[in-house]
């Protein structure tokens, strides 16, 4: 379920592509890789991203909400 509203949320980020569970193969795979390695508009988007998060010290956000998570959990 997780994985299936990230796959969602990439797509509607148009940072990627969602592939289908059951139509997943190593040509699916190898096709859609491609696919959004040659997209120069999900490329500018992962770019703008990027930066965003840079900017915003996402991965300290990130490192912390993973330790709080494992510290509840674990």
């Amino acid at each position: 379920m997780i994985l299936t509203l990230n796959a969602k949320r990439i797509k509607e980020l148009h940072l990627g592509k969602k592939l289908k569970y059951k139509n997943i193969t190593s040509e699916a795979i190898r096709t859609t890789t491609l696919s959004v390695m040659e997209n120069s508009s999900i490329h500018k988007q992962t770019l703008e991203m990027k930066k965003e998060m840079r900017s915003k010290n996402a991965n300290v956000f990130g490192a912390n909400v993973i330790a709080e998570y494992m510290s509840k959990y674990s």
